[in-house]
């Protein structure tokens, strides 16, 4: 195995940290929230620097060096905060983390040269020149802006101190692999402390086309939005608009849909559940039919918020036909439309086998989603000395009344009062996510209720989990959710009071197109909150 940069001088190393300007990506502290009746974004929480996720290392060296295979296999995961990894507050380098770092910089710079490095290198020549152009050329895709001075002659001097002895090609490489440990490379910096700074900021053009691609893309900006903010077309609200249009026309923006929704959903555990008398292939089946369906709601012409809680599509392959009577398709995923049995999210298979204990169904599992991941109305989390098992089975007694306890106590009361009566609704349906009207030859009641729910237009009884989809599916309540979700994963933390009111108008442009899905990721983009940001403190106006 080829030996780290760290067989090279590692004091080299070292010195280029420093001179990148390691110090300066320490991050203050998020300020306190500003008094609920203010919207001014400079009073809001501190832009800070942005340690890059796994899944966005991974996009990154790949659009960056061809790197085909996943690098962050043994990176450590990332707190989740508000349902996503990316929280600019919780994700920190720590040095398991650093060692990650360190390990796949070497692993990649010598897959880039076994690969060859021509496709990398603008010119054919061996010399200092060459490099130069390389060190400007490589380090304006990596650090996702043009290099500054003192950045150029930090790689000039690594260039220069190991060419001797290593030559060209290996010089280059050790230039790659120190650029992946980069600071720059590795954290994404929209708050420079070289100017006073009063009210709130215009994000730079190239902090812009970072923020840009990173969250419709979860990847460095292409050539084409770097060129833009060269030539400061993303300065208004029109060119970031058209830019955010471009971008979410690739393909790669499916890829980052998919992975919000991974997150919003909470569907990573579904690859390691136990359920019973399952067949075998079931688990990525379901996995393929949740992103059919995500995708099908998404980029349909129209795809709206309300489709999401009232498609009727169910998408089935040779696995999932037989499991829910449906006809087996020649090959790949199959589309039914089920109304009057399926209801969008609430009722694909994946997330009811998901929210469901082994061998039943879990009516608390699946309102504690309801109102936490949906309604953005979540209940306290029981106390320490309370037993959350689910009830065992009993074949003389269906689950709602099985469950019952927990309103009877008067410990669990408050609580399930507010989260049992939405899970009853779901329980036409097993733990597989089976269609059914009987359990234990005893016929099953839906009905249940919403209460609470934070919009008093849709509380109220409610009979079945497809009336449950159409109550959410009609609900502003539910939209600015979504449209919340979307904002936490976009800018990697959560909405201040200065956020929800500069983000007045964006929920008014959502509702105008009809809950359109592509419509809020634009209209987000648009928003203050998304294109400006709260000075440094140090910069604070007097």
């Amino acid at each position: 195995m080829r030996p780290l940069l760290s067989a090279r001088p590692v004091v080299l190393l070292a010195s280029l940290w420093w001179a990148l300007g390691c110090d300066s990506f320490v991050t203050a502290p998020p300020s306190d929230p500003p008094p609920e009746e203010s919207c001014d974004l400079a009073d809001g929480p501190f832009s800070q620097a942005r340690l890059l996720t796994r899944s966005e290392y991974r996009r990154t060296v790949h659009d960056l060096l061809g790197q085909t295979e996943d690098p962050t296999a043994p990176f450590p995961h990332e707190p989740e905060v508000d349902g996503f990894d990316n929280n600019a507050s919780a994700h920190k380098a720590n040095p398991l983390l650093v060692e990650s770092f360190l390990r796949a910089a070497g692993a990649i710079a010598q897959g880039v040269k076994e690969r060859g490095l021509e496709p990398l290198l603008p010119c054919a020549e061996e010399d200092a020149v060459c490099a130069e152009l390389f060190i400007e050329d490589f380090g304006r895709k990596a650090f996702r802006r043009p290099l500054v001075p003192d950045e150029v002659t930090a790689f000039k001097t690594l260039y220069s101190r190991l060419q001797p002895a290593l030559g060209h090609a290996e010089a280059i490489v050790a230039i790659v692999e120190a650029t992946l440990q980069s600071p720059q490379f590795l954290y994404r910096v929209e708050a420079p402390k070289d100017q006073p700074e009063y009210g709130a900021v215009p994000l730079g053009p190239y902090e812009m086309a970072s923020r840009l691609s990173y969250f419709l893309w979860g990847t460095m900006p292409d050539e084409q939005l770097l060129d833009a903010a060269e030539a400061n077309l993303l300065a208004t609200p029109e060119d970031v608009e058209g830019q955010a249009r471009r971008l979410l026309a690739d393909q790669r923006a499916h890829e980052r849909v998919l992975e919000f929704h991974q997150a919003w959903f909470g569907l990573d555990p579904l690859a390691s559940v136990a359920r019973d008398n399952s067949p075998s292939g079931l688990l990525d089946s379901l996995d393929l039919s949740m992103t059919a369906f995500i995708d099908g709601v998404m980029w349909a012409e129209g795809g709206s918020i309300s489709d999401l809680f009232s498609s009727p599509a169910l998408y089935v392959d040779s696995v999932l036909a037989p499991v829910y009577d449906l006809p087996v398709p020649a090959a790949g995923f199959e589309r039914h439309d089920l109304p009057g049995e399926r209801s969008g999210i609430l009722t694909q298979p994946a997330l009811l086998t998901l929210l469901a204990n082994h061998d039943q169904s879990s009516p608390i599992r699946r309102g504690v989603f309801v109102r936490d991941r949906l309604l953005c109305a979540p209940v306290q989390a029981p106390p320490p000395t309370v037993d959350n098992s689910p009830p065992d089975p009993d074949p003389t007694l269906t689950t709602r009344e099985r469950f019952a306890v927990h309103t009877e106590s008067p410990d669990c009361a408050n609580c399930h009062m507010a989260i049992d009566p939405i899970g009853f609704t779901f329980e036409g349906f097993d733990q597989l996510g089976r269609a059914r009207t009987e359990e234990h030859g005893l016929m099953i009641d839906t009905t249940g209720a919403l209460v609470d729910s934070g919009d008093p237009t849709i509380d109220g009884p409610v009979s079945g989990v497809t009336e449950l989809g159409a109550r959410l599916a009609g609900s502003s309540a539910v939209a600015r959710c979504v449209t919340g979700k979307w904002f936490t994963f976009a800018l990697g933390r959560s909405r201040s009071s200065a956020d929800e009111c500069a983000l007045a108008p964006t929920y008014a442009e959502i509702e105008a197109s009809g809950g359109n899905m592509v419509e809020l990721l634009v209209a987000l983009t648009k928003s203050p909150s998304f294109r400006l940001r709260s000075p440094h403190p140090a910069e604070a106006a007097p």
